[in-house]
């Protein structure tokens, strides 16, 4: 396919720049960038698509809001508060205008019909002459009531009381249900308690959950539809109803996501729960129960989005693109993948978008990357050849048999059984899921305590879920639940606790943190729920005080100072040589454990020094020196003599581990002698003799990676018994399997990829192996990394967590720390779809290895309680 380009430039318009500039002197918007000319730089990637300019600054400048009337007028916000500066001269509030394009297309004339408002983020044209405005902390309408051209007429419709104001984490997000109801948007809000209150006085809470609402054209009847966001500035309603959201900034869990907006939906995100990238009650793809995942990763900072055919218009702020989502049916919602329409340059913003006809769209231009007000600004028309193969269909495909059935379920369900109900509840499709809860929620009361307890744990977790969307502040219910055992419902009590902030439990709830048979799982969630109760609920699981108290306390049972220990941060002053002694002093075969491991994730000599001071102690458990082992290699060359030594051992675990270690390293004649000497007298341990001798036969004689079933029957053949701790060590290992630089796994390792805890639950350990084979395989959307290369030529790959404004991107690279760059220092970008994971990792382990990493994963249940009780007290 070939791309078209062509450059727009300010010159090609200089009739209508002066004739702007004479009505609007520029000086009155403020100071300007430097550049003269900023440039889009525009490309044109599809074929059929056409790109126009409409007007330009300082006709329209800093715009938000868009909507085109049937006249085909341009009404448009310019917006003159949003982080104003000090010098800036122009309006003292935002201005609503209205510019109509005369016959030639290009703006003729411009008129300012409201300009009232502050912090304006969206504009909707309705019925009767009104204009709906979202501002930051309320949405309103105006209209002109005499037929001067001028709004003289305002209504309040929903007002947000709060103590936040940052201008663009509020309301916002207008559009317009084809059943007449106004739906809008919600940010997180810093996390501050909000209530939203409608003309007929009805009243809705939150922090910082976000949510979308709907509610009649005159405010009254005001409803939350959904909940779980960030700050999902763009929706949209198709004219079969399925609603669209495309959200903006994703904060330190990236990407912004492509949403399918349903009734009772929980997509995921709380912002009361700080800004950690990791948080047990927080998600972004529907990794908790209960809540729903995207349809896709958008690009960074998208404002708006527009139906298209049988898909969506997204544009990008931040990325400098027009993207166009096709969507097919995927169960009982959608799939799809990106289709990028227009790129442009650092100088091309997209905000906003309409539709003015099914092909045609209309879109405002920030232009200039900075927050602050700076008087540039564009709008362009957008128009799309209705036969063009990417586009597809104009006609909306009818929904298939799983939408049908899914609609019938969130209308009532009222042909289903709680039999039934309960069956599709355990559907592997979400939003089969959700629907089957949300029709147990509308009947609740056919179930009592006699007959929950008659269910297995899915079903019960099944009716808290629905209880917790009808009851959510039922104490009796949380009670019971809370008196059941397992960890799973003790997980989803003690989330349902902390969301909704159930200070009456704080007892209970403190109570668990000091009792020393519980897994680290539930142990971290009640740190969560007791930060939400105790008001420190941004603190997450890092309540810093309380990790040092707890570390430190030798009255404290080894289980709870243990799991404390690996949530402190290895950096505190107080992780030193005599805090390291006084652990190591106790015996605990838990604390020396959980202490090796907080050693190795240091790599400092004094670290290194003391794991071999570890590793050397005879009388500890081999498991706890063989993690010392394992923390060491990689570190110095000087340990290889060492680790041969070890390698001659009788106890198979220290032998294993020190083979495994020697991986990769430099062994001169007498150490390959003495390591083929190991491999005679021990030689079950034959396969890791090899690999340390010559690591490039592990590659021979292996399946193709594309044929999972030749390597499923391979590892199947190994007739050694699975080592989970083995796993583990792998998964933690610092040269072989080096899983933790990336993945998280009951509290340890970085948070780069996919907490590989969640992943675990799922009991599917050929998924598992297929990550191993193909890392790029199959690749959720929030994990696309980006490939930068500098002016200087240097490369990095990292995963966008946003654009700071002001010229500088924010990335988190492969070892979890967060990268800035100026956007000037960046000469080429690209998103790939191939996995941070690299190819070739099984290249570097054994078939056991493989084999014992792929089950340590996949323990699940009594399994997986085996063995975090081995892990902890080996």
């Amino acid at each position: 396919m070939n791309n078209l380009h062509f450059n727009v430039r300010v010159s090609h318009f200089v009739s209508l720049a002066f004739l702007c500039c004479l009505l609007f002197p520029l000086s009155s918007w403020g100071q300007p960038p430097e550049e003269d000319a900023l440039e889009p730089q525009i490309e044109l990637v599809q074929p059929g698509v056409t790109l126009s300019l409409v007007t330009e600054h300082p006709a329209i400048v800093t715009p938000t809001g868009i909507d085109v009337d049937d006249d085909g007028k341009i009404w448009a916000v310019a917006s003159h508060t949003h982080f104003r500066p000090k010098d800036y001269r122009g309006p003292a509030h935002d201005e609503v205008i209205v510019i109509d394009r005369g016959t030639s297309g290009r703006a003729a004339s411009r008129r300012v019909f409201y300009n009232e408002t502050d912090s304006t983020m969206d504009l909707e044209l309705g019925p009767d002459g009104w204009v709906y405005l979202a501002e930051r902390d309320r949405i309103l309408r105006v209209r002109d009531s005499d037929g001067d051209g001028h709004a003289d007429q305002q209504e309040d419709l929903a007002v947000l009381t709060t103590e936040a104001d940052y201008p663009h984490n509020g309301l916002s997000g207008l559009a317009w249900d084809p059943n007449g109801d106004l739906v809008f948007a919600l940010g997180e809000n810093y996390w501050r308690d909000w209530t939203l209150t409608s003309t007929d006085k009805r009243s809705i809470t939150g922090t910082g959950e976000g949510g979308v609402f709907r509610c009649r054209p005159d405010g009254s009847q005001l409803r939350r539809i959904a909940r779980g966001f960030w700050n999902p500035f763009g929706l949209c309603v198709r004219e079969d109803g399925a609603m669209f959201a495309a959200e903006n900034d994703p904060g330190a869990m990236p990407p912004c996501r492509l949403l399918q907006i349903v009734e009772g939906g929980d997509y995921g995100y709380q912002r009361l729960y700080g800004s950690a990238p990791y948080h047990p009650f927080v998600c972004w793809n529907g990794e908790l129960r209960g809540t729903l995942p995207m349809l896709h990763a958008v690009g960074e900072a998208p404002c708006g989005i527009a139906p298209l055919a049988n898909g969506l218009v997204v544009p990008s702020w931040a990325e400098h693109r027009i993207d166009f989502y096709p969507l097919s049916a995927d169960g009982a919602s959608f799939k799809t993948e990106r289709v990028t329409l227009v790129r442009g340059g650092p100088n091309f913003r997209p905000t906003c978008i309409t539709q003015a006809s099914p092909t045609v769209f209309y879109l405002t231009d920030w232009v200039y990357g900075s927050y602050e007000l700076h008087g540039r600004g564009r709008v362009w028309k957008l128009e799309v050849e209705p036969n063009t193969i990417w586009l597809g269909d104009l006609k909306l495909d009818p929904p298939n048999e799983d939408a049908i059935q899914a609609a019938d379920l969130m209308a009532g369900g009222d042909s289903y059984s709680e039999t039934q109900l309960l069956r599709l509840a355990r559907s592997s499709d979400s939003f089969m899921r959700h629907a089957a809860i949300f029709a147990i929620s509308k009947r609740i009361d056919a179930f009592t305590e006699k007959n929950v307890n008659a269910l297995d744990t899915k079903d019960q977790i099944t009716l808290l879920l629905a209880l917790r969307r009808s009851q959510p502040k039922s104490m009796a219910w949380v009670r019971y639940f809370w008196n059941q055992s397992g960890d799973e419902i003790r997980f989803e009590t003690l989330r349902w606790i902390a969301d909704e902030q159930l200070v009456a439990f704080q007892g209970d709830v403190d109570a668990l943190l000091n009792q020393p048979e519980m897994t680290y799982r539930i142990f971290e969630a009640a740190l969560a729920t007791h930060n939400v109760l105790s008001g420190n609920a941004i603190d997450g699981i890092t309540d810093k005080k309380m990790t040092i108290n707890r570390v430190t306390d030798s009255k404290a049972s080894s289980k709870i100072r243990a799991f404390s220990l690996r949530l402190l941060d290895v950096n505190e002053k107080v992780f030193g040589p005599a805090l390291w002694k006084e652990l190591y002093d106790t015996g605990d075969p838990a604390l020396i454990g959980e202490l090796t491991r907080a050693l190795a994730s240091t790599g400092s000599p004094s670290a290194i020094s003391f794991l071999r001071q570890i590793a050397n102690n005879e009388q500890l458990d081999p498991s706890i020196r063989s993690d010392a082992i394992a923390g060491i290699a990689g570190t110095s060359e000087s340990n290889t003599i060492w680790l041969i030594d070890l390698a001659e051992s009788n106890e198979a675990t220290l032998r294993e581990e020190a083979l495994r270690s020697l991986r990769f390293g430099q062994l001169d004649s007498d150490a390959l002698e003495r390591l083929r000497r190991v491999a005679v007298r021990f030689p079950e341990s034959a396969d890791l003799v090899e690999a340390a001798i010559e690591p490039s036969t592990l590659k021979l004689g292996r399946p193709d990676v594309t044929d999972t079933g030749a390597w499923q029957s391979r590892l199947g053949a190994i007739a050694r018994p699975v080592d989970l701790a083995a796993g583990r060590r792998i998964f933690h290992h610092a040269t072989v399997g080096a899983c933790s630089k990336c993945h998280r796994h009951d509290g340890r390792g970085n948070v780069v990829g996919p907490d590989l805890s969640a992943v675990s639950n799922d009991g599917n350990p050929d998924r598992l192996l297929q990550a191993l084979l193909e890392p790029s395989r199959e690749i959720d959307p929030q994990y696309f990394p980006r490939m930068l290369i500098t002016q200087d030529g240097h490369v990095f790959t990292g995963l966008l967590l946003r654009d700071g404004g002001g010229g500088r991107e924010i990335y988190r690279d492969s070892a979890g720390r967060e990268q800035r760059f100026n956007t000037s220092d960046i000469a080429e970008r690209k998103e790939l779809h191939t996995s941070m994971m690299p190819d070739g990792l099984i290249d570097a382990m054994t078939d056991r290895e493989i084999r014992d990493l792929i089950a340590f994963l996949d323990t699940s249940g009594q399994r997986k309680e085996r063995l975090t009780t081995q892990i902890l007290d080996p």
